[in-house]
């Protein structure tokens, strides 16, 4: 639903689309096979047919987990994930080309499917990161319910999963992301800056890196380059910053709101004025631009942030029957909390663990009973 308003503007974001400009350029006319709009919007519709039906399925078979032993839901999760992250990654590259590199029809780049690609993951865990912060610090329990196949009504504190370790593990994930978008984005522009080819360089050009008209783009690259790779990098090195969750999640939160600003490096400088100095004059429409731009993120997220707190209030954050369950419970409460004291201690028998299962989430406060 989202996307029709960007195809019904489509004129005003795609070169492509305006007839005079295509007759001029005989690059833009070769290239009319593809970028034409039905076969756009028909591409499109694919990739989110193909995008629904692997997240659907996934999280049909996982909910499955919520409700009984189900061992064959793990093996169907497997089977389909592998090919479909290679479907991802194609999906992803072909949306780049679509989306990102046909503002600039003149410029192409074979890796920014995969620079997407990584922003995405990293945005992912960094979002995962931040809620699981957010849900820990404001003392959300995990219930489990009663039930013919339940042992027990006890609640156990989701802070006592947050082991030194398993923190530890997903700052490693941020870290490894953060060094591979940067690696990737690096790449992208030694290779196409050692070639310095008219047609490759605009990408650069018009983000400020022209010596004979630069722009306001380039205060914005450095900044990008300082906050998204350098801050977080530094910050990861320390294992002491990885395993407290209310430092792991500030700098989760960090990489998340520099996510945003990466996609405005990607989209908005192709409308530059090339004459312009400054960052807001650089922009076609100026200020106004600058404001769209963040006041559209935030009530779209908003949107959307707001069905998935409404999902997650419905379902059980661990899924009681997947067979890794046991795994997460804690048999020291020392090791909880990142290091911390327990807020409750857990010495549940590891047989016992799935047959009591984990229920909804729960803002009340309390106590986790042994």
């Amino acid at each position: 639903v989202l996307f029709i308003p960007i195809i019904i503007g489509s004129h005003w974001i795609f070169p492509w689309r305006h007839g005079d400009w295509v007759d001029s350029d005989d690059i833009l006319k070769n290239k009319q096979v593809y970028l034409n709009l039905p076969f756009f919007v028909g591409r499109a519709v694919l990739y989110f047919i193909i995008w629904t039906v692997l997240a659907g399925n996934l999280r049909r078979w996982s909910l499955q987990q919520d409700t009984g032993n189900h061992p064959e839901t793990k093996q169907k999760m497997a089977s389909m994930s592998g090919p479909g992250l290679l479907l991802y990654f194609l999906t992803v590259t072909f949306v780049s080309v679509d989306w990102v590199q046909s503002r600039d029809p003149h410029w192409y780049s074979t890796v920014q499917g995969l620079l997407i690609s990584v922003g995405m993951s990293l945005s992912g865990m960094a979002f995962m990161i931040v809620l699981l912060n957010l849900i820990t610090r404001h003392h959300v329990f995990i219930r489990q319910p009663h039930g013919p196949d339940l042992v027990t009504s006890d609640e156990l504190p989701l802070a006592d999963f947050s082991t030194q370790a398993r923190l530890n593990d997903l700052g490693n994930f941020l870290f490894m992301l953060v060094i591979l978008w940067a690696y990737m984005a690096t790449a992208q522009l030694v290779v196409i800056w050692m070639g310095n080819t008219n047609e490759d360089i605009t990408w650069y050009t018009e983000r400020g890196m022209d010596a004979v008209r630069p722009n306001g783009w380039r205060w914005y690259g450095l900044a990008l380059v300082i906050l998204h790779f350098f801050v977080p990098f530094l910050l990861l090195l320390s294992r002491f910053n990885k395993r407290r969750l209310w430092i792991l999640g500030a700098i989760a939160l960090g990489v998340f709101i520099m996510r945003a600003f990466d996609m405005i490096w990607l989209f908005n400088p192709t409308n530059i004025n090339p004459h312009a100095t400054d960052l807001a004059a650089s922009i076609g429409s100026g200020p106004l631009d600058i404001l769209w731009s963040l006041i559209a993120p935030l009530g779209i997220g908003g949107l959307w942030f707001g069905g998935f707190v409404r999902a997650l209030e419905s379902r059980p954050i661990i899924p009681p029957y997947d067979p890794q369950t046991d795994e997460l419970i804690v048999p020291d409460p020392q090791l909880a909390h990142s290091g911390g004291q327990a807020e409750a201690g857990i010495h549940t028998p590891h047989e016992n663990t799935r047959a009591r299962g984990f229920g909804e989430l729960s803002s009340e406060g309390g106590t986790a009973h042994a």
